[in-house]
């Protein structure tokens, strides 16, 4: 069974031991004895500090827009950490089809911090699959830790969309941060896009100025 990663906040009344034995060492967790409309008792885990959950549950949560859930006395969130720190425990998954194609990280003559030049420092996304893909609860996020979050948005099959600094007028192909000052380094950064739950979709990294652009 695969699991996603979560992180407690408050935990009480864990059950007797069990082990999860991964590739290259075992990983301990403990039953959490807890009571919920159509959860099995054996879908959440819990092993110090961090909670694992069934992959049926984190579905589940993702579909429902969920960022934590409240169960008797503990509450746990997605961490977005969960592929990293589970890869070893988890089956790899299919790449996705939607991945960071460009990023223009350089806009064009001097920071002068207009919306139109905000504007003009973007990324581009690409699905290159021959599915829509919901975006919704995705996230775009810089080396900094400035983050963009897709609102309900579904990308078409073999469509792109651009994801514009500044501020302006959302639509199927261009979305807006709506930030006053730029985001992306010029002389090295790494745009980093993930899923609502927190699963790593692709990254682009640069470390120089170059042409103000970079096809990733």
């Amino acid at each position: 069974m695969a699991y996603f990663l979560l992180e407690p906040e408050v935990a009480s009344e864990l059950g007797q031991h069990t082990e999860l034995d991964t590739r290259m060492h075992p990983l301990r967790v403990h039953r959490l004895h807890y009571e919920i409309t159509d959860w099995l008792g054996d879908e959440l885990l819990e092993s110090f500090p961090c909670f694992l959950l069934s992959r049926r549950l984190g579905e589940r949560a993702a579909a429902e827009g969920l960022t934590g859930f409240e169960l008797a006395d503990v509450e746990v969130t997605l961490s977005p950490e969960a592929e990293e720190l589970l890869a070893l425990a988890a089956p790899a998954q299919a790449a996705s089809p939607v991945q960071i194609y460009k990023v223009y990280y350089d806009s064009p003559g001097a920071d002068t911090g207009s919306n139109t030049s905000l504007n003009a420092e973007y990324v581009v996304l690409k699905n290159t699959g021959r599915s829509a893909v919901s975006l919704t609860g995705w996230t775009l996020r810089d080396a900094q830790g400035y983050v963009y979050t897709f609102g309900t948005f579904t990308l078409g099959a073999g469509k792109a969309v651009v994801v514009h600094t500044g501020k302006g007028a959302n639509s199927s192909t261009h979305r807006y941060w709506g930030r006053t000052w730029y985001v992306w380094n010029n002389t090295g950064d790494t745009a980093t896009l993930r899923t609502r739950s927190g699963s790593l979709v692709d990254t682009c990294s640069w470390n120089r100025v170059g042409s103000g652009y970079r096809y990733c």
